[in-house]
């Protein structure tokens, strides 16, 4: 996993989608609520990455999403 300090309260790294996520929206997930986390960039195949997604990105499996905590 990839992963930058920016302070001690704060860092970005990268995750692998999790099979509980895929084919949903951030907004369904509502990952800021539930982990306190922020989506970034979600990263789509090898060329393809959705710089700061809305609520309507659907997460695919196998993406990799930057994630700010």
């Amino acid at each position: 996993m990839d992963f930058i300090e920016l302070s001690l309260d704060y860092s970005v790294f990268e995750i692998i989608t999790s099979a509980q996520f895929v084919n949903k929206t951030l907004g369904e997930l509502d990952l800021r609520a539930v982990y306190k986390i922020n989506v970034v960039a979600i990263k789509k195949g090898a060329d393809q990455i959705v710089i700061a997604p809305g609520a309507n990105a659907i997460v695919e499996k196998g993406g990799r999403s930057g994630c700010c905590l």
